[in-house]
């Protein structure tokens, strides 16, 4: 709450942002508790990704069959979505 009035945001826009973050912090650690959990799958992800599934784009299969680089992912994600939240030229 103190960062959205940080960030200029009051009353209803400030509860969406705020509820918006807690959803996305809450979820991204759901899943990587049940990917640190759960039994290896078959086919593994490297075999999922590859140029035909991803439409013919190499770089594209070879970076989703890459290993997950879960705080990676969270910090773009959240820098996304606060960006998304705060509006043009944030």
């Amino acid at each position: 709450m103190h960062e959205a009035h940080e960030a200029g945001l009051r009353g209803v826009r400030a509860a969406g942002a705020v509820r918006a973050v807690q959803v996305h912090v809450v979820g991204h650690v759901l899943v990587e508790r049940n990917r640190e959990r759960a039994p290896v799958q078959r086919p593994v992800e490297e075999e999922l990704w590859t140029a035909e599934a991803a439409e013919r784009d190499g770089a594209l299969a070879r970076a989703l069959a890459a290993p997950l680089d879960p705080e990676a992912l969270f910090t773009a994600s959240v820098t996304a979505l606060v960006a998304g939240l705060l509006g043009p030229g944030s």
